[in-house]
């Protein structure tokens, strides 16, 4: 058979035998807490270039972090006694920079003591490390300059307001630098790289309060409860964010009557690591209880690709206005998923960043949207239906889900198609398989199918086999779509959801029909099982209790669970065991997580935000490269575009190779007259293929 297809990406796969020492998941050790540092409150925060992290915080110094936040050191060798307000800032090289009321002290290495500067003058109330090697120290209405790491200073600018002070100061090295003063903060004014003022433009109708360079060459700038950013085209700043006007809150200072259940709540920094996709707490920096206060005026600093954001930028709601506030949510778990509304920025690199603000009332949600072409924010309000949800595929195209119609767009909001589908509905919900497939799963559980732009829909035969409410759409690594539904059962399908016509029946399910797939272990709520590859049957692996949580995984293919009234276990495909849990501030905290670093040891994140680590490296598994004939795994799997066979040098040169699908149906049949072979696969459905080298089966491929 001659192959045809063609390729345009090229993925190496070998093929091994891999043979596996039983897995021991008996543990010895005990669990021991990680030193975390004590924050009333961040003031400012930095990052060099060189990748380390520094936090200032009020009366209590300085800390650092050279792992991008997971733990913290103090840093106050050198350093006198500490005032509220310390000032940070990061050189092009790695100095570090920091001022307390006059004194401005000088950080070489991490390994070194501050040093102090030569700087003379008045109290800095702002400190700026410019492009250029330059260093800025805003003092009232002056700002003074040095190029030499602060062993000399000049001064560089006065404000042309004769009562006014410099409350903020941006210098991006050439014609766009600016500055706001304190007596006419409605203006901003523009200065050239010698420090001699250009201009002063347009007044504004708000109080201009924070200037921010974005290493993109945006300027960012708060203005009040608004976000906005300067158009060098216009010279005019243009909002990019609005706040609802029902979430406009005057005080800067969350009161104990109304929050009472948010004041336990720590306000760590966030970091994004994928340009905004993902948010994690910088969970072992923690905030006294009787911490009241709510910094509206986030702090920013970019390192490397990465964005890290001091606090929650989020005007919050009177209590009034809502039956109630989850504290619980600001354990922000994606950018999509935010609970309020939240400043936003991009990476360096430009990625896109989506901000979103939930009503809790009644639980609509508003979207907006960058477009970086143009520095401009566009709100998701398309066709005057407000959007529902956003849904992002994996080639750069957004959907937005509304109430009557769903729409999609493919330069970041600026314009809207309508998708040709005929589903509609608050039930409405799309789910975007690896081949830019869309499935719908709408009101009275309809399934549908279409292309990306919609066009071709067509409903789904299913079978009737269940009482249940489609509750979940999955698509498992292994090629297979699966239908979860709200009683025991559970459909599949193997050839792209044309069909569904088998089920399984989970007897021992108990609790939310939510489905999850760690490798070959499944997970139904509390529920563990694994399914065998023809899902001919399921295996019940073990249920746990009410409020039970699949906490963790390994990188042994297992998974972590934490039992309220019984502790933390571990689970693999032949059961689960107790995992030690000496150390551990158990039950008074619950375990939120566990992870596991690239030398093996498990850390667990406490409810409380403390986080303990085990002090033995966990057990992995061992694999051995054994030559056979008949066993072999792929790697890596699953595949898309083209296979590459790598056969052992030892074999024979004529092996008749044929590769099926799980009808029968020979998709590919060659002879290779020598240890390589590729296999062009490009435009193979996805699915399961089953692949045999001289009339015998070794292994099943599977590709996406």
């Amino acid at each position: 058979m001659k192959n045809t297809f063609c390729s345009r990406s090229q993925i190496l796969i070998f093929i091994l035998l891999i043979t596996s020492k039983p897995i021991d998941i008996s543990s010895q050790g005990m669990w021991e807490p990680i030193t975390s540092p004590v924050a009333s409150n961040i003031t400012n925060m930095i990052g060099t270039k060189i990748g380390v992290l520094f936090i200032a915080m009020p009366y209590s110094g300085i800390q650092y972090s050279l792992d991008h936040g997971e733990s913290w050191q103090f840093k106050n060798e050198g350093l006198n006694e500490f005032t509220k307000t310390i000032l940070m800032a990061a050189a092009e090289q790695s100095e570090v920079y920091l001022a307390n009321e006059n004194k401005l002290y000088k950080l070489s290495d991490i390994k070194d003591d501050w040093k102090l500067t030569n700087y003379s003058g008045p109290k800095i109330s702002k400190l700026y490390a410019g492009v250029q090697n330059k260093l800025f120290c805003v003092s009232g209405k002056q700002v003074f300059m040095s190029s030499d790491g602060g062993s000399s200073f000049s001064l560089y600018l006065t404000s042309p307001i004769m009562y006014g002070e410099i409350t903020d100061f941006s210098y991006n090295g050439n014609d766009q630098n600016f500055f706001v003063d304190g007596m006419n903060k409605s203006t901003l004014y523009k200065f050239n790289d010698s420090g001699i003022q250009l201009d002063s433009l347009a007044h504004y109708t708000n109080t201009l309060t924070n200037l921010v360079w974005h290493p993109n060459g945006t300027l960012f700038v708060k203005s009040d409860s608004k976000n906005k950013i300067y158009n060098e085209l216009t010279h005019q700043l243009e909002d990019y964010f609005q706040f609802p006007p029902s979430t406009q809150r005057s005080s800067g200072y969350l009161l104990k009557d109304e929050y009472d259940n948010l004041l336990s709540q720590s306000t760590p920094p966030y970091l994004s690591i994928d340009g905004g996709n993902t948010w994690r707490a910088l969970a072992n920096i923690k905030w006294p209880q009787t911490y009241y206060e709510y910094n509206f005026n986030k702090n920013i600093c970019f390192l490397d690709k990465q964005i890290f954001i001091s606090s929650n930028d989020c005007q919050l709601p009177t209590l009034d206005r809502y039956d109630h506030f989850d504290a619980d949510q600001n354990d922000l778990s994606g950018i999509i998923s935010l609970p309020s509304v939240f400043s936003i920025i991009s990476d360096t690199t430009g990625n896109l960043i989506v901000s979103k603000c939930q009503y809790q009332y009644n639980k609509f949600s508003f979207f907006n949207i960058f477009n970086p072409k143009i520095n401009k924010w566009n709100p998701l309000k398309v066709n005057g239906e407000d959007v529902l949800a956003i849904k992002k595929s994996s080639f750069n195209r957004y959907y937005a889900i509304c109430i009557n119609k769903t729409y999609y767009s493919d330069d970041f909001g600026t314009t809207w198609d309508t998708l040709k589908t005929k589903l509609k509905g608050y039930q409405l919900d799309i789910v975007i398989s690896p081949l830019k497939e869309l499935f719908f799963v709408g009101a009275h559980d309809a399934i549908g199918k279409s292309n990306s732009e919609g066009s071709d829909f067509k409903w789904i035969q299913t079978v009737t086999c269940c009482d249940g409410i489609i509750t979940q759409m999955f698509f498992h690594p292994n090629g297979r779509i699966y239908l979860v539904y709200s009683n025991e059962y559970m459909l599949f399908s193997d050839d792209r959801g044309e069909t569904f016509n088998s089920y399984i029946s989970f007897d021992y399910f108990s609790g939310p029909k939510e489905m999850n797939a760690i490798g070959d272990i499944f997970t139904l709520g509390p529920s563990l099982y694994t399914i065998d590859y023809d899902l001919k049957k399921q295996i019940y692996i073990d249920t746990f209790g009410v409020g039970s949580k699949i906490v963790g995984i390994d990188k042994t293919d297992k998974v972590f669970v934490y039992d309220p009234k019984k502790g933390l276990f571990q689970c693999n495909k032949q059961g689960c065991k107790p995992f030690d849990m000496t150390g551990l501030p158990y039950p008074h905290s619950f375990v939120r997580t566990i992870y596991e670093d690239d030398q093996h040891f498990l850390y667990a994140g406490m409810l409380n935000d403390q986080i303990y680590k085990y002090s033995k490296p966990f057990a992995t598994q061992t694999d051995h490269i054994v030559h056979s004939d008949q066993s072999y795994i792929v790697y890596p799997n699953p595949f898309s575009g083209n296979v590459h066979l790598a056969f052992d040098a030892s074999r024979e040169k004529n092996n008749h190779i044929i590769i099926e699908n799980l009808s029968g149906v020979v998709i590919f049949e060659a002879i290779s007259l020598n240890s390589n072979l590729n296999i062009e696969t490009s435009l193979w459905p996805s699915g399961i293929y089953i692949v045999q080298v001289n009339n015998k089966e070794f292994k099943k491929l599977v590709k996406l």
